[in-house]
């Protein structure tokens, strides 16, 4: 889990600088108040715009600025299943479609 940037650690120590509204996985989990495999689930799913560190460990950055952080927090305080119920009337979910960096 540690190599997919999910331990329970602290922030990952950075061995290259983030750009303007970058985000380490952890500390927008953290900022946006969710369980951070869900944060991954949404980077697997390409519900984010994000990149991997080209060497180990491998964390992942993530791109939000204010517009995509307030699009993440909406999501995130969306009822339960609201994604599924979105799925089965034949809707793409909002949150699927990030915004261009």
């Amino acid at each position: 889990m540690r190599r997919l940037g999910l331990s329970q650690s602290l922030s990952p120590q950075p061995n290259e600088a983030l750009a303007e509204h970058e985000w380490w996985l952890p500390d927008l989990a953290t900022y946006l108040a969710m369980p951070r495999p869900t944060l991954y689930n949404w980077v697997r799913r390409g519900w984010v715009c994000a990149r991997q560190q080209p060497n180990s460990p491998r964390h992942w950055i993530i791109w939000a600025d204010e517009t995509e952080l307030n699009r993440l927090k909406a999501y995130r305080q969306q009822p339960d299943g609201e994604i599924l119920k979105q799925r089965w009337r034949g809707e793409t979910p909002a949150i699927a479609n990030p915004p261009k960096r």
